[in-house]
């Protein structure tokens, strides 16, 4: 990824990565959870409003831009298979904030 590799003077280093998923119903997101922490994911969940639910899970992964996209596919169908949303992923860089 050319952006990486203009803000990290080590683009090709493995990363934190955190996938970001919601639903409505506390259950879809543990059964999702689930799924991706057997996966190897450190998962969060929490509730940020009434019938609304957040799930992060992160992973250190190399952030190369084709397979990172067809990973963000694959977390798309995850999600819907198990009623949420995927919501977005963000990685951080050393000494930058985090771009995703």
């Amino acid at each position: 990824m050319e952006i990486l590799q203009l803000i990290d003077g080590r683009p090709s280093a493995p990363k934190p990565v955190i996938f970001r998923f919601s639903a409505e119903e506390e259950g879809s997101l543990y059964r999702l959870a689930d799924v991706l922490q057997k996966r190897g994911y450190t998962i969060c969940l929490e509730k940020v409003s009434p019938g609304r639910w957040s799930c992060s899970a992160t992973r250190e992964i190399m952030p190369e831009e084709e397979p990172l996209d067809i990973l963000c596919i694959r977390m798309v169908h995850l999600a819907d298979k198990h009623e949420a949303v995927f919501d977005n992923w963000e990685t951080l860089i050393e000494g930058k904030k985090s771009i995703g």
